[in-house]
């Protein structure tokens, strides 16, 4: 077992992600857990294990992403209500101006301060997208009029807030809420749409409960099966003789409590096995990603890059 999973991961880090590590680096990760001479208890066979099921996107895999976000839930749809408007018309010269003349009535924005990875991540969409710049604006920008009598910029139909990723939801609501009822106060019928590249079925509900967005959708839906510890997670469907979901459950637990002491399954609880290329969730496993809190140092393999205390 111990060999395959080594040769899975060494598969991994050569065509998905981007050579990060030396298995010298894996070893030092590994050398943090108790070994046990009894393989159904090893804490680095079951760290091995885990590890093996780590999902990265890469630099390539997320601008592909987006370029499919695009398509999915802004092009095709303006392309197919265009042509039911005009008898299921397959004319690209009737079809294009009205194409393009919906595309220019919507604005993306990012989720997030210009800091955080829902703006960084504008840059790669408008080029992936081959988008004009003036599609992209600031929150302050949608507005004009005095500040007592405030209005929309015109002609904008469709405000499209982009995501990475949403777990909890909670950043979402906080971000949106004043901006969404700012909105909503001036004009009841503009389309405000949510999407992020990956989320949980819990976060996305959570998004369409507690906030005024009225589409929500997400390109990469995780649902609990992805939640690594659960018993019904997708990792341990298989009858591994050596592996042991409780005893994995136990483990990281017991060095998430060390090193992430607020949440040592990552934030809500979400126990994911994903990271990408710019940063690593913190919904993730802090055993791949934490450096430790307070007294306790801990090496991390997928370094998470937090946005000041805490988190």
């Amino acid at each position: 077992m111990h060999e395959h999973l080594k040769a899975k991961i060494k598969t991994l880090n050569e065509l998905m992600w981007e050579r990060r590590f030396s298995w010298s680096d894996i070893d030092t990760w590994l050398s943090q857990y108790t070994e046990s001479p009894d393989t159904h208890h090893s804490e680095r066979l079951h760290a091995l294990f885990l590890l093996s099921n780590f999902s990265y996107f890469n630099a390539s895999l997320m601008r592909a992403l987006l370029r499919a976000l695009y398509r999915d839930f802004i092009q095709y749809p303006i392309i197919e209500r265009v042509r039911r408007q005009h008898g299921h018309t397959l004319d690209w010269a009737l079809i294009e101006p009205h194409f393009q003349r919906s595309l220019n009535r919507i604005r993306f924005i990012g989720i997030g301060n210009p800091s955080e990875s829902g703006t960084h991540l504008l840059y790669y969409f408008r080029q992936e997208s081959n988008l004009a710049t003036d599609l992209f604006i600031h929150p302050h920008e949608l507005f004009d009029g005095t500040a007592a009598a405030p209005r929309l910029v015109k002609g904008i139909r469709h405000l499209v807030f982009l995501d990475d990723f949403c777990g909890s939801g909670t950043q979402a609501r906080r971000y949106s809420r004043k901006l969404l009822s700012r909105i909503r106060e001036i004009d009841t019928r503009l389309k405000l749409s949510y999407y992020p590249l990956f989320a949980t079925t819990a976060g996305l509900n959570y998004v369409r409960r507690k906030t005024l967005f009225t589409d929500v959708a997400a390109l990469c839906e995780l649902d609990d099966s992805f939640r690594s510890l659960e018993p019904r997670s997708r990792y341990f469907r298989e009858t591994h003789q050596d592996i042991s979901r409780e005893f994995a459950e136990t483990l990281c637990r017991r060095y998430g409590s060390l090193i992430e002491p607020s949440a040592p399954l990552g934030f809500g609880g979400c126990q994911l096995l994903l990271g990408f290329a710019h940063n690593i969730p913190n919904n993730s496993l802090p055993i791949f990603w934490s450096e430790g809190h307070q007294g306790h140092q801990w090496t991390a393999l997928f370094p998470r890059y937090r946005k000041g205390v805490g988190w």
